[in-house]
């Protein structure tokens, strides 16, 4: 069972692509999903997108 040591609800893109950006701890987002995907490692911290006002999310390229 994955133990989560940081949450955070930014109030701006900004801050969010911050915490996201950092090396450690592993951060991953949470954006109105019921279930989580780790991934290879598990997230100490989670980015808690939903006050933002973004309509979608795409990745250049």
């Amino acid at each position: 069972m994955t133990t989560h040591t940081e949450y955070h609800r930014p109030d701006s893109l900004e801050e969010a692509l911050a915490l996201l950006g950092r090396a450690s701890p592993v951060t991953r987002p949470l954006a109105g999903g019921t279930r989580l995907s780790a991934g290879s490692r598990p997230p100490a911290a989670l980015v808690d997108l939903a006050a933002l006002p973004l309509a979608e999310i795409a990745r250049p390229g």
